[in-house]
């Protein structure tokens, strides 16, 4: 488990469940990392204080495991140089982790040895590739071969895009208030009507009565779809195909 900050903490999965029910031993943890690990006082503050804030919003939210990304991923760096750190995230799937038995609180999970539905599992058609640059000094130009990479029209830029916010929406519209824009785009559609999501998006003419078309051919929009965001899609919507 990883609590995102402007750095990462890493929690080994056999801890979660104490995170989430708050008996996590923060204080023995915490000297350990001071005493074998090497941190400073001021690191295991940090550290401290950002897993006490975790856990009193889990708590006093009542929040629960909802959403599982699983992918393979690749890093590029150069050794010891943060300057271009790059990730490819590949097999990309999101699983819903409503609906299981929890035991009486002493798993966190769904069992992975029972089959997923249909709808329980979407499976992301695209690879994520993922491009953070550390910049400073007098050279703060990104590398020619990154904004090489970048327009040489074999990446589409997918402004603020979430696995997290993707999973939800495709599986748990019921819940959600609105969708992201990139469900509309064409190349993703496939995968959203397998996993059942089909209400989220734009109806295609030929799925909307005579009397529909003639009012509006975009009537039954989803939730998410809206015109403006149209050329935010780089493949294009069912009516714009890119």
């Amino acid at each position: 488990m990883m609590i995102h900050s402007p750095k990462k903490k890493q929690i080994d999965e056999s801890e979660v469940q104490q995170i989430m029910n708050g008996t996590y031993p923060i204080e023995k943890k915490k000297k350990e990392m001071m005493n074998t690990m090497g941190s400073t006082q001021s690191e295991a503050d940090e550290w401290e204080l950002l897993v006490r804030q975790c856990t009193q919003v889990i708590s006093s939210k009542q929040l629960v495991p909802t959403m599982r990304t699983q992918y393979m991923r690749t890093a590029f760096q150069i050794p010891f140089d943060a300057t271009v750190r790059i990730s490819l995230d590949t097999n990309l799937c999101m699983i819903s982790e409503r609906g299981y038995d929890l035991k009486n609180n002493t798993v966190w999970h769904r069992d992975s040895e029972k089959a997923l539905a249909y709808n329980e599992i979407t499976r992301f058609p695209h690879a994520i590739l993922e491009i953070k640059l550390e910049l400073s000094g007098e050279n703060m130009t990104p590398p020619k071969w990154v904004t090489d990479l970048q327009n040489s029209g074999m990446l589409y830029e997918v402004h603020k895009f979430s696995k997290f916010i993707h999973g939800c929406s495709v599986m748990m519209p019921e819940d959600v208030q609105s969708v992201p824009y990139w469900v509309d785009d064409v190349s993703v559609r496939d995968s959203i009507i397998a996993s059942g999501g089909g209400r989220i998006l734009v109806r295609s003419e030929a799925d909307m009565s005579e009397s529909e078309r003639r009012m509006n051919k975009h009537s039954g929009v989803g939730p998410g779809a809206n015109e403006v965001y149209d050329h935010l899609l780089p493949f294009g919507d069912i009516y714009h195909d890119k």
